[in-house]
């Protein structure tokens, strides 16, 4: 019965969407995601023997169309970001799957020769994701993880340096993650998944890929964060995972002790017990606009700061709304009013150029870090030169100091200029806080 719904509708776009016509041969990063898709339905159905000959013909066609569509239409230039990760993901599941494809060598070639050299591109050594985008980052580790599982179970075997990139992407994302399993929504996000293999109620991606992580690096840290096996990690390592899991829960659950400082990406988490039940949590924003030229999926964001305690969002970063409905919501919600920072005479730090395009770009220093002996950060300072293109130049420099014990966080703004100017100073709470405000602060 489902063997046949699901022929059913795949012969249905197929027939719907002719080779090159209309809007869904419009993006190769839909095309890439579409064939893994494919990659998967035919791997259900055929370990299950439901997938007849005449179909498989018919489905072969239409994965060769796909496969030639992505190999002539990768993402270039300064747009060679996500997309360009996704649609190598894609050949390279198809031709390596999928041998008997004319030009699978050549493609399979080509496509494993991007994945090897965009994870090196485009991940910093410290595990961030260079678009500046949390949302991203978790988006082309599947790709990247996906590709990698493809090929060890198919003899293409990728270099050590590209499973370290991986280790060190899943570290990061495992730090950035509260003990309540939130992550920021800094930067661009479209919600968009590469494969969608549990839709059941509260379930987290992140601590999907945390899963899996757990078992490929053996590393119980994770899985403590993750806090359970998924059905996403069942799909992707089978009785693997099952096994360690239950090697795992035999253990005491180990607490995951985040990395605080990420020099490279731009990140610094300042507080105290981390992933217990008591934790406060700050994570400050002193990275790089975005990737390449235009910045993409980059907000202006400079400086800004999210704070959670007990695992509960407090002071939050909006996210991103919708890319392509009214321009004045995609422009406040990549602006600096968007974001727990300061703004100088109603402009954004960095000028944008349009949707998905910066054009005078903010740059970050730091000038003060100060850790404990235990290694937590006690104080950050850290300045941004995006009001120095202002008639009378202005400089953002912005302390924050959290002393062990105190649940308290102090911030210092200093606005160095000549003349006066208009100052806004912008916290976003939670829906569900209420907050006071008091002499001393914000309570």
């Amino acid at each position: 019965k489902f063997r046949d719904e699901i022929v059913l509708e795949i012969d249905s776009w197929a027939s719907s969407n002719l080779f090159m016509r209309g809007v869904n041969w419009a993006s190769a990063l839909e095309a890439a995601i579409r064939l893994i898709a494919l990659f998967f339905v035919w791997e259900l159905l055929h370990s299950l023997d439901l997938l007849k000959s005449e179909v498989k013909q018919r489905w072969l066609k239409l994965i060769e169309l796909h496969c030639l569509f992505i190999s002539r239409n990768f993402s270039r230039y300064s747009s060679a970001n996500n997309h360009l990760i996704g649609e190598a993901a894609g050949l390279f599941v198809g031709s390596l799957y999928w041998p008997c494809l004319p030009k699978a060598d050549v493609w399979r070639e080509k496509s494993f020769q991007i994945l090897v050299k965009e994870i090196d591109r485009q991940a910093y050594p410290d595990g961030g994701n260079k678009e500046q985008a949390f949302a991203y980052l978790g988006f082309v580790l599947d790709f990247f993880l996906l590709a990698a599982l493809v090929g060890e179970a198919n003899g293409q075997k990728f270099p050590t340096s590209y499973w370290g990139h991986i280790e060190r992407m899943m570290d990061f994302l495992a730090s950035i993650m509260d003990v309540g399993g939130n992550v920021p929504k800094i930067g661009d996000e479209d919600d968009g998944n590469v494969i969608v293999l549990d839709d059941s109620l509260g379930f987290s991606n992140y601590r999907s890929i945390l899963a899996t992580g757990a078992v490929l690096f053996d590393c119980s840290d994770w899985a403590s964060k993750a806090e359970a096996l998924d059905q996403k990690t069942l799909w992707l390592l089978g009785g693997r995972a099952i096994e360690w899991w239950k090697r795992y829960e035999a253990l005491s659950p180990d607490v995951h002790k985040p990395q605080v400082c990420f020099s490279k990406s731009g990140y610094y988490i300042l507080g105290e017990n981390f992933n217990a039940r008591d934790e406060f949590r700050v994570l400050v924003d002193a990275g790089p606009l975005g990737y390449l030229s235009i910045c993409a999926h980059g907000h202006a964001d400079a400086l800004s700061f999210v704070l959670s305690v007990a695992g509960r969002e407090m002071i939050v970063d909006p996210g991103t709304y919708s890319y392509h409905t009214k321009e004045i919501w995609r422009n406040y919600f990549r602006g600096t009013s968007a974001h727990n920072t300061v703004r100088i005479d109603g402009q954004d730090q960095s000028t944008m150029g349009g949707p998905f395009m910066w054009l005078k770009k903010a740059i970050t220093s730091i000038d003060k870090l100060v850790q404990d002996s235990a290694g937590n950060v006690e104080r950050l300072v850290a300045n941004h030169d995006g009001y120095r293109r202002m008639k009378d130049p202005v400089k953002h420099r912005r302390a924050f100091y959290y002393l062990q014990g105190s649940y308290k966080l102090e911030i210092l703004d200093e606005i160095l200029a000549d003349q006066e100017h208009e100052i806004e100073v912008f916290f976003h709470f939670h829906p569900a806080v209420e907050a006071q405000y008091y002499s001393e602060g914000i309570v």
